[in-house]
C-alpha cells in the first residue's frame, strides 16, 4: 500500500490497481479493495488495469510514410502500447538521443528504405547505443540478403508491408516480453 504526496491511496493485486481517491479535497479514511465503483461516505473509488496505468511498453516507429506509422500507432495504442513515431532516422535517432537522458524504449520498428538517415544505417545506430532494446524491421521491399544481414546484426524480427495487425501486435508483444533492460551493460 502507498501513499503518495496528495494522499491517494494505491494497492494492487495480480488484476488490478486500486485507486481511492478523495472527493472534494479529503483524503481517504480507508483503502477501497473492492470490485471497482464501489466506497463509502465521501470516498469515490475508480479501478484501473496496470496496463492501463503503465501501458504494455514504449515503441518507436521510425518511418517515411505518414500513413503506416499511423496505422502502426492506432494499432500498438489500441493494444495498450505508447508509441512514438519519427518520419525518418535522422528524427528516430534524435528521439531517443533527447537531452541527457536517452528516451527509454521497450521497441523500436523501423523502415529501410527512408530519406536523410536511411533504415539501415539508424539500426546500426540503435544496435550499437542501445543493444539490449528488440529492433524489428518492417519493409515494403523484403529481400533474403537484406534480412539475413539484419538478423545477424542483431534485429528480432522482420516484417513485409501491408503488416497484419494481429501479426504486428504479436511480433512486439514478443519483443517486450524478451526485452531485458540493461541486458550485457555491465560486463566484467
Amino acid at each position: 500500500m502507498n501513499e503518495d504526496s496528495h494522499g491517494w491511496v494505491i494497492t494492487s493485486d495480480t488484476q488490478s490497481l486500486y485507486v481511492a481517491t478523495p472527493v472534494g479535497g479529503k483524503t481517504p479514511r480507508k483503502l477501497v479493495n473492492g470490485p471497482c465503483g464501489r466506497g463509502r461516505g465521501n470516498e469515490a473509488t475508480r479501478c484501473l488495469t496496470k496496463e492501463a496505468t503503465m501501458g504494455l511498453g514504449r515503441v518507436l516507429i521510425v518511418d517515411d510514410e505518414e500513413n503506416i506509422r499511423k496505422l502502426v500507432r492506432i494499432t500498438l495504442a489500441k493494444a495498450g502500447y505508447d508509441v512514438i513515431e519519427a518520419e525518418n532516422g535522422e528524427k528516430g535517432i534524435a528521439a531517443v538521443r533527447s537531452g541527457d537522458n536517452p528516451l527509454m524504449l521497450d521497441v523500436i520498428i523501423c523502415d529501410l528504405q527512408m530519406p536523410k538517415v536511411n533504415g539501415m544505417e539508424a539500426i546500426a545506430f540503435f544496435r550499437e547505443q542501445f543493444p539490449s532494446v528488440p529492433v524489428v524491421v518492417m519493409t515494403g521491399h523484403p529481400t533474403v540478403e537484406g534480412a539475413s544481414a539484419l538478423f545477424s546484426q542483431g534485429v528480432v524480427d522482420y516484417l513485409v508491408k501491408p503488416v497484419d495487425p494481429q501479426k504486428l501486435i504479436a511480433t512486439v508483444g514478443k519483443a517486450v516480453s524478451d526485452h531485458v533492460l540493461f541486458k550485457d551493460q555491465f560486463n566484467a
